[in-house]
Protein backbone atom coordinates (compact mmCIF):
# COMPACT_ATOMS: atom_id res chain seq x y z
CA UNK A 1 0.00 0.00 0.00
CA UNK A 2 1.33 3.44 -0.93
CA UNK A 3 0.93 5.12 2.46
CA UNK A 4 2.77 8.27 1.41
CA UNK A 5 0.38 8.99 -1.44
CA UNK A 6 -2.61 8.36 0.78
CA UNK A 7 -1.26 10.68 3.49
CA UNK A 8 -0.87 13.47 0.96
CA UNK A 9 -4.44 12.95 -0.21
CA UNK A 10 -5.75 13.16 3.35
CA UNK A 11 -3.69 16.25 4.13
CA UNK A 12 -5.28 17.96 1.16
CA UNK A 13 -8.70 17.48 2.69
CA UNK A 14 -7.69 19.51 5.73
CA UNK A 15 -7.85 22.66 3.63
CA UNK A 16 -11.48 23.72 3.16
CA UNK A 17 -12.39 25.47 -0.06
CA UNK A 18 -13.68 28.73 1.36
CA UNK A 19 -12.70 31.38 -1.18
CA UNK A 20 -14.96 33.20 -3.56
CA UNK A 21 -18.30 32.31 -1.98
CA UNK A 22 -21.30 34.60 -1.88
CA UNK A 23 -23.37 35.29 1.22
CA UNK A 24 -27.17 35.53 1.09
CA UNK A 25 -30.09 35.68 3.47
CA UNK A 26 -32.82 33.10 4.01
CA UNK A 27 -35.70 33.87 1.64
CA UNK A 28 -39.03 35.16 2.91
CA UNK A 29 -40.68 31.80 2.13
CA UNK A 30 -38.34 30.13 4.63
CA UNK A 31 -39.28 32.64 7.31
CA UNK A 32 -42.95 31.94 6.66
CA UNK A 33 -42.23 28.25 7.20
CA UNK A 34 -40.86 29.01 10.66
CA UNK A 35 -37.15 28.57 9.89
CA UNK A 36 -35.03 31.20 11.69
CA UNK A 37 -33.26 33.68 9.45
CA UNK A 38 -29.53 33.04 9.18
CA UNK A 39 -26.80 34.10 6.76
CA UNK A 40 -26.17 31.50 4.08
CA UNK A 41 -22.92 30.69 2.32
CA UNK A 42 -22.75 29.18 -1.16
CA UNK A 43 -20.21 26.40 -1.63
CA UNK A 44 -19.41 23.97 -4.43
CA UNK A 45 -17.42 21.68 -2.12
CA UNK A 46 -17.47 20.05 1.29
CA UNK A 47 -13.87 20.19 2.52
CA UNK A 48 -12.18 19.52 -0.86
CA UNK A 49 -14.84 17.10 -2.16
CA UNK A 50 -16.92 18.29 -5.11
CA UNK A 51 -20.64 18.41 -4.33
CA UNK A 52 -23.12 16.92 -6.78
CA UNK A 53 -26.88 16.66 -6.85
CA UNK A 54 -28.50 13.21 -6.96
CA UNK A 55 -29.04 13.67 -10.71
CA UNK A 56 -25.26 13.90 -11.20
CA UNK A 57 -24.89 17.62 -11.80
CA UNK A 58 -22.09 19.48 -10.03
CA UNK A 59 -23.76 21.98 -7.71
CA UNK A 60 -23.12 25.04 -5.60
CA UNK A 61 -25.36 24.68 -2.54
CA UNK A 62 -26.55 27.13 0.11
CA UNK A 63 -25.75 26.27 3.74
CA UNK A 64 -25.68 27.97 7.08
CA UNK A 65 -22.00 28.53 7.78
CA UNK A 66 -22.07 26.25 10.83
CA UNK A 67 -23.62 23.38 8.87
CA UNK A 68 -21.03 23.65 6.13
CA UNK A 69 -18.19 23.77 8.65
CA UNK A 70 -19.59 20.76 10.49
CA UNK A 71 -19.96 18.79 7.26
CA UNK A 72 -16.32 19.53 6.50
CA UNK A 73 -15.27 18.22 9.91
CA UNK A 74 -17.39 15.11 9.39
CA UNK A 75 -15.94 14.36 5.95
CA UNK A 76 -12.35 14.80 7.12
CA UNK A 77 -13.03 12.39 10.00
CA UNK A 78 -14.73 9.86 7.70
CA UNK A 79 -11.84 10.04 5.23
CA UNK A 80 -9.15 9.78 7.92
CA UNK A 81 -10.69 6.46 9.00
CA UNK A 82 -11.32 5.08 5.51
CA UNK A 83 -9.18 2.30 3.97
CA UNK A 84 -5.68 3.35 2.99
CA UNK A 85 -6.18 2.11 -0.56
CA UNK A 86 -8.90 4.70 -1.21
CA UNK A 87 -7.74 7.84 -3.01
CA UNK A 88 -8.84 11.42 -3.49
CA UNK A 89 -10.46 13.23 -5.24
CA UNK A 90 -13.80 12.69 -3.56
CA UNK A 91 -17.35 13.56 -4.48
CA UNK A 92 -20.28 14.01 -2.11
CA UNK A 93 -23.76 13.57 -3.54
CA UNK A 94 -26.72 15.26 -1.86
CA UNK A 95 -28.59 18.51 -1.44
CA UNK A 96 -29.38 21.07 1.23
CA UNK A 97 -32.83 21.49 2.79
CA UNK A 98 -34.66 23.49 5.48
CA UNK A 99 -33.24 26.80 4.23
CA UNK A 100 -29.67 25.58 4.54
CA UNK A 101 -30.04 24.10 8.04
CA UNK A 102 -30.06 20.46 6.87
CA UNK A 103 -28.21 18.27 4.38
CA UNK A 104 -29.60 15.20 2.59
CA UNK A 105 -26.70 12.84 1.92
CA UNK A 106 -27.07 10.27 -0.85
CA UNK A 107 -23.58 9.02 -1.65
CA UNK A 108 -19.84 9.49 -1.12
CA UNK A 109 -17.43 8.50 -3.89
CA UNK A 110 -13.66 8.03 -3.88
CA UNK A 111 -11.13 7.36 -6.62
CA UNK A 112 -9.53 4.06 -7.59
CA UNK A 113 -7.76 3.21 -10.84
CA UNK A 114 -8.56 6.74 -12.04
CA UNK A 115 -12.31 6.30 -11.74
CA UNK A 116 -14.86 7.21 -9.10
CA UNK A 117 -16.46 4.39 -7.13
CA UNK A 118 -19.00 4.38 -4.32
CA UNK A 119 -17.67 4.30 -0.76
CA UNK A 120 -21.09 4.91 0.79
CA UNK A 121 -24.62 4.76 -0.59
CA UNK A 122 -27.56 5.67 1.62
CA UNK A 123 -29.82 3.20 -0.21
CA UNK A 124 -27.60 0.16 0.53
CA UNK A 125 -27.67 -1.24 4.08
CA UNK A 126 -24.16 -2.72 4.05
CA UNK A 127 -21.34 -2.28 6.61
CA UNK A 128 -20.28 1.00 4.96
CA UNK A 129 -23.81 2.30 5.54
CA UNK A 130 -23.62 1.68 9.29
CA UNK A 131 -20.06 3.00 9.38
CA UNK A 132 -21.02 6.27 7.71
CA UNK A 133 -24.16 6.58 9.82
CA UNK A 134 -21.91 6.29 12.89
CA UNK A 135 -19.65 9.09 11.66
CA UNK A 136 -22.65 11.34 11.04
CA UNK A 137 -24.08 10.67 14.49
CA UNK A 138 -20.72 11.75 15.91
CA UNK A 139 -21.02 15.23 14.39
CA UNK A 140 -24.75 15.93 14.23
CA UNK A 141 -27.56 15.80 16.82
CA UNK A 142 -30.24 14.67 14.38
CA UNK A 143 -29.50 11.95 11.82
CA UNK A 144 -32.37 10.12 10.13
CA UNK A 145 -32.71 7.73 7.18
CA UNK A 146 -35.37 8.60 4.64
CA UNK A 147 -36.06 7.36 1.11
CA UNK A 148 -32.52 6.40 0.12
CA UNK A 149 -30.78 9.33 1.79
CA UNK A 150 -29.55 10.41 5.22
CA UNK A 151 -30.83 13.69 6.62
CA UNK A 152 -28.56 15.56 9.03
CA UNK A 153 -29.57 18.74 10.85
CA UNK A 154 -27.15 21.31 12.18
CA UNK A 155 -26.64 21.65 15.92
CA UNK A 156 -24.48 20.57 18.84
CA UNK A 157 -23.74 16.81 18.67
CA UNK A 158 -23.88 14.28 21.49
CA UNK A 159 -25.93 11.40 22.81
CA UNK A 160 -29.45 12.41 23.86
CA UNK A 161 -31.32 9.12 23.51
CA UNK A 162 -33.50 10.20 20.60
CA UNK A 163 -35.37 7.47 18.68
CA UNK A 164 -32.99 7.82 15.71
CA UNK A 165 -29.93 7.42 17.96
CA UNK A 166 -31.39 4.38 19.70
CA UNK A 167 -32.28 2.81 16.35
CA UNK A 168 -28.73 3.44 15.13
CA UNK A 169 -27.18 1.85 18.23
CA UNK A 170 -29.39 -1.25 17.90
CA UNK A 171 -28.66 -1.56 14.20
CA UNK A 172 -24.92 -1.10 14.61
CA UNK A 173 -24.83 -3.68 17.41
CA UNK A 174 -26.55 -6.24 15.20
CA UNK A 175 -24.85 -5.49 11.88
CA UNK A 176 -21.34 -4.43 12.93
CA UNK A 177 -20.78 -5.63 16.49
CA UNK A 178 -22.43 -9.05 16.19
CA UNK A 179 -25.07 -8.30 18.80
CA UNK A 180 -22.72 -7.44 21.63
CA UNK A 181 -23.61 -4.58 24.02
CA UNK A 182 -22.26 -1.22 23.03
CA UNK A 183 -21.14 -0.25 26.52
CA UNK A 184 -22.06 3.12 28.01
CA UNK A 185 -22.81 5.31 25.00
CA UNK A 186 -24.58 7.97 27.06
CA UNK A 187 -21.37 9.75 28.10
CA UNK A 188 -19.50 12.02 25.72
CA UNK A 189 -16.44 9.78 25.68
CA UNK A 190 -18.54 6.64 25.33
CA UNK A 191 -20.51 8.04 22.38
CA UNK A 192 -17.33 9.18 20.64
CA UNK A 193 -15.64 5.82 21.21
CA UNK A 194 -18.64 3.87 19.94
CA UNK A 195 -19.17 5.97 16.82
CA UNK A 196 -15.47 5.88 15.87
CA UNK A 197 -15.13 2.14 16.45
CA UNK A 198 -18.30 1.48 14.45
CA UNK A 199 -16.96 3.60 11.60
CA UNK A 200 -13.64 1.76 11.52
CA UNK A 201 -15.18 -1.69 11.84
CA UNK A 202 -17.73 -0.98 9.14
CA UNK A 203 -15.07 0.31 6.72
CA UNK A 204 -12.77 -2.58 7.66
CA UNK A 205 -9.96 -0.39 9.01
CA UNK A 206 -10.14 -1.77 12.57
CA UNK A 207 -9.09 -5.29 13.62
CA UNK A 208 -12.13 -7.46 14.29
CA UNK A 209 -13.37 -7.32 17.88
CA UNK A 210 -14.88 -10.80 17.77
Amino acid sequence: MDSTRHTVSRRGLLVAAAAGSAVAMVPTSALAAGVPAAPLVHRDRIATAVTRLPDGRAATLAYTLDLHDRLGEWLRFWWANAPGTWRAPLEVVGETAAAGHAYLLTEVRYTTADRLVTGFAAAVRNPAYWATLASLHRFFPEVTSESGRIRVVDGAPGYTGTPSQLAFVRGAQQQIWGGRPAGDVSSRSGWQAFTKATLRLGLDTEPSLT
